[in-house]
């Protein structure tokens, strides 16, 4: 009989240390992200934004708490040993930073346990030094309390984009620990588009269905090209700074959408993020973007155990390396939001966690058009880092 509760809360990011240890956090964020993006497509039709790098951040740490079979299957899913995780999301977590002016990248951890809560000394090492966890105690006997708290903290570590993440419901005298990390990105274009340029063009969800959305128009020169086995093009677009750029994937067929996202492999991220330079090329381009802003609340608990994670939220669950108590994971919450305009783009993410305790491209032409009038998939990508911090598919700029 579970009598206890243990609650993660968090989003995520990484950033560089040592080149092998990117490469190789990168590259395991990038198989992961597909993975769960995809899983997470195909139980929702609709618009869709997520934070993969969140949710593995997150599992990261659970992961320095689990034994057994738990540890197996978050190692696979993870596609890292707990040692590799802990070395490489420490460094991740203290340098994923940036203010520029142009940029802002925040990122935060926090434990909150319930007052007299122990846990094991080693995780609590873990939590404070490998993850930079601010620790603070809780009355999850006033769940109403405990709430208002955890999402105040929430709420100001993505500048009010995320709130009410967590609901009273979800807490109660055997809740335990509840631990969160938050993600906020505001980034601005590196050439804006023109506000007297935006009028309403069509947009088809379907072949021939057509909406009409408000729709950014810009000429420029912009860094793109063909993904030919994928039947799809890509575009950059920078944001100020250098650092981050949104990568969109547009699929030529109008309902291509779903094939792509199936078809679109880790790997693939890998290879084209890598390779951007040398697999495309910088014409002149006429590109026309909707304005979009996409909200998602995502209960991730069947996603994950879809992916490998089955213990994790059952009796046989193995987290004795978090605390004398037996605990498993009942419940994965995930909210995200994007917003994208003529001035840049804004982000946020945080995912939630609630368990219960045990007892080759082609040279475009000299003007390319570059119309984004059906769904497509994009990223947020951290260039310095070679991995994508939100995904998302936009199947209609009308819906949030």
């Amino acid at each position: 009989m579970w009598s206890e509760t243990l609650c993660l809360i968090l989003g995520a990011l990484c950033l560089s240390y040592s080149q092998d240890v990117n490469t190789q956090i990168a590259y395991a964020n990038d198989i992961f992200s597909m993975e769960l993006f995809k899983a997470a497509l195909k139980d929702d039709a609709e618009n869709v934004v997520i934070s993969p790098v969140s949710v593995s951040t997150l599992l990261a740490l659970v992961q320095q708490g689990s034994g057994g079979s738990t540890e197996t299957q978050l190692e696979e899913v993870l596609h890292l040993d707990p040692e590799q995780s802990r070395d490489g999301y420490s460094h991740l977590t203290r340098n994923l930073k940036e203010s520029s002016g142009n940029v802002t990248l925040e990122f935060a951890n926090g434990a909150f346990l319930k007052e007299g809560y122990e846990v094991k000394s080693q995780f609590k090492n873990v939590l404070e030094q490998d993850f930079q966890s601010t620790v603070e105690s809780v009355l999850f006997s006033d769940p109403p309390a405990a709430a208002e708290e955890i999402n105040s903290w929430v709420a100001d570590h993505t500048h009010n984009k995320i709130q009410d993440l967590l609901s009273p419901a979800l807490l109660d005298a055997s809740t335990r620990l509840v631990l969160v990390n938050a993600i906020y990105f505001k980034g601005f274009w590196k050439t804006p588009f023109q506000k007297r340029d935006t009028r309403s063009d069509n947009f088809f969800t379907e072949p021939n269905t057509a909406k009409q959305v408000s729709t950014m128009h810009l000429q420029f020169n912009f860094l793109t090209g063909n993904l030919l086995d994928l039947n799809s093009r890509w575009l950059q677009l920078p944001f100020l700074g250098g650092r981050f750029y949104m990568l969109i994937i547009l699929p030529d067929e109008i309902e291509g959408v779903g094939k792509l996202a199936e078809s679109l492999t880790g790997r693939d991220v890998t290879d084209l993020i890598n390779n951007l330079e040398n697999s495309g090329s910088s014409p002149v381009v006429n590109l026309t973007l909707p304005k979009f802003k996409l909200q998602t609340t995502l209960q991730l608990g069947p996603t994950l155990q879809k992916i490998g994670l089955t213990d994790l939220f059952t009796d046989r669950a193995n987290l004795t390396g978090i605390s004398e108590e037996p605990v498993a994971v009942s419940q994965v919450i995930h909210k995200a939001e994007i917003e994208v305009d003529e001035d840049g783009a804004t982000a946020a993410a945080v995912t939630a966690i609630h368990a219960n305790a045990l007892f080759a491209s082609l040279a475009p032409p000299p003007l390319l058009v570059f119309r984004v009038d059906h769904p497509f998939i994009a990223f947020v990508v951290d260039d310095l880092n070679k991995l994508p911090l939100f995904a998302c598919r936009v199947t209609d700029p009308t819906a949030s």
